[in-house]
């Protein structure tokens, strides 16, 4: 079983990768949110990593960005990897 640790730092890097992603699209919280039905403070927990990003709305956030959901979970430690090693790079 992984820590609460891991999690949250997983949570964390996935949020980073939604902000930066936002950000290079020149995107507000409010534009990302309404095109997944969230608020923008909804897309501020998200991007702090206090709240964890379902399945479902991991794939609405990568359509609206143009880019796949593995995007969020690539380069977990600064290099490639495939989405299964991206998942357990913090154990």
């Amino acid at each position: 079983m992984v820590a609460m640790k891991t999690k949250n730092e997983l949570d964390r890097r996935v949020g980073e990768r939604l902000r930066s992603r936002r950000l290079k699209m020149r995107l507000s919280q409010t534009e990302i949110g309404a095109s997944a039905g969230v608020s923008f403070q909804q897309v501020q927990k998200y991007e702090k990593g206090a709240n964890r990003i379902s399945a479902g709305r991991m794939i609405q956030f990568a359509e609206r960005l143009g880019v796949t959901p593995a995007y969020f979970v690539e380069r977990c430690r600064g290099g490639e990897h495939t989405a299964q090693e991206a998942w357990s790079c913090n154990r």
